[in-house]
């Protein structure tokens, strides 16, 4: 069944929450995985259907971003301040990554602009290079 999915991540330095909705808003997954290009390449190679996936903007989403944009079909980073309904109810990790999800499948997310990959490393090339 190739269904759309959409997948709300709560990303941290160690360990990255993920919760996986369907069309109508169902959790049907909820994993916790590594913080490793590998790990994350293989939770979303695992999922099939059309995959949606959002995170906040943080000091793991330039990489991320990187990495995710060539596996999914939607990619939105988006800024924690504008996310108001994760402020609402119960806080934790898990919740987090779930109302991330909805929100995306809802089409609230306004997303931070992050450019090319090749542009963001050419503007770090500079810090990169030493005397």
């Amino acid at each position: 069944m190739n269904e759309d999915k959409y997948i709300g991540m709560d990303v941290h330095q160690a360990s990255i929450v993920c919760a996986v909705h369907n069309p109508a808003g169902k959790c049907i997954a909820r994993s916790i995985i590594e913080t490793r290009a590998e790990t994350v390449r293989d939770f979303l190679r695992g999922l099939s259907g059309t995959l949606h996936v959002t995170f906040e903007e943080g000091t793991q989403a330039h990489w991320l971003y990187d990495l995710v944009r060539p596996l999914v079909a939607e990619l939105v980073v988006c800024n924690p301040r504008r996310n108001h309904l994760l402020k609402e109810g119960s806080k934790s990790d898990k919740v987090d990554a779930s109302k991330l999800a909805e929100l995306l499948r809802a089409g609230l997310l306004k997303p931070i602009y992050h450019g090319a990959p090749s542009l963001a490393r050419s503007r770090n090339w500079p810090m990169l290079m030493t005397s």
